[in-house]
């Protein structure tokens, strides 16, 4: 049975649709595709993605992530709660081993239940009902499959200013979100039964750039690509420095291979 979106979904819902165009040319500006690739890779790196691996993107948007990820995968599916970007997706993208779907995770059906890793970016502070979601998430998950997340996360003051002024000067970000600190993340894929829960900091000064196409492209692009090798640099070989100043939290979490 197909739930209806709580009150927070539809409107945030009714967001994306409202600036879908926005949003989708943020990766298809060069310093914010760097970004935004610096931060896919970090969100999978510790989730063990091969070639041979179905995996499923919670909150896809305009679809990128299957772009960036060509090769590297058997089947990806993309699934988000905005027509509009879904719309986006289907138009712009055309690989035989990549689908998009509008559809909310929630009300996915229980026929995809073989994925070797699931991920979202962004995505679990706009969603209501978390524990919910992480529960159904595990249904989709083969035995031993990762779900991954990169979630903001509210450690550093300055990170937190920077986010609550956003909210009020730029159009394109969302008010229907809440912040979600490591431990609340941790507790809640403890609480859902996931396993082998690891965290990681991603993210200091690349950041900006994922969200905020800057100009001139002949000088912030440039920028961008050392700022993403920056913050490489530093995520690893210093990560446990980074956990309260970066900007995300990477979280992974297993699904056990047997019930008890």
């Amino acid at each position: 049975m197909i739930e209806r979106s709580s009150d927070t979904e539809a409107k945030d819902q009714a967001h994306f649709n409202h600036i879908a165009n926005k949003y989708f040319t943020k990766d298809l500006i060069r310093s914010s595709s760097i970004a935004r690739q610096l931060r896919l890779k970090q969100t999978l790196k510790h989730a063990g993605l091969q070639k041979h691996h179905k995996i499923l993107e919670v909150g896809c948007g305009g679809g990128f992530s299957a772009s960036y990820l060509k090769g590297n995968y058997k089947e990806f599916l993309g699934i988000d709660y905005s027509k509009r970007l879904i719309e986006y997706a289907n138009g712009f993208f055309n690989f035989s081993n990549a689908f998009f779907r509008t559809i909310n995770i929630k009300d996915l059906e229980p026929d995809y239940y073989d994925f070797d890793i699931v991920f979202m970016i962004g995505v679990l502070h706009h969603m209501d009902d978390i524990e919910k979601v992480l529960l159904k998430i595990k249904t989709h998950l083969k035995p031993g499959g990762i779900l991954a997340v990169n979630e903001p996360q509210p450690s550093n003051p300055l990170i937190t200013f920077s986010r609550s002024a956003r909210k009020k000067l730029d159009v394109t970000y969302s008010k229907e979100q809440k912040e979600l600190s490591a431990k609340e993340l941790l507790n809640i894929f403890t609480s859902t039964g996931y396993i082998n829960i690891h965290s990681y900091p991603q993210g200091l000064i690349s950041t900006p750039f994922a969200e905020i196409p800057l100009k001139p492209q002949f000088l912030t692009t440039p920028m961008s690509i050392l700022a993403c090798e920056f913050d490489s640099f530093l995520e690893k070989f210093f990560p446990r420095y980074l956990t309260r100043l970066s900007w995300n939290l990477v979280l992974t979490g297993e699904k056990a291979t047997t019930s008890y």
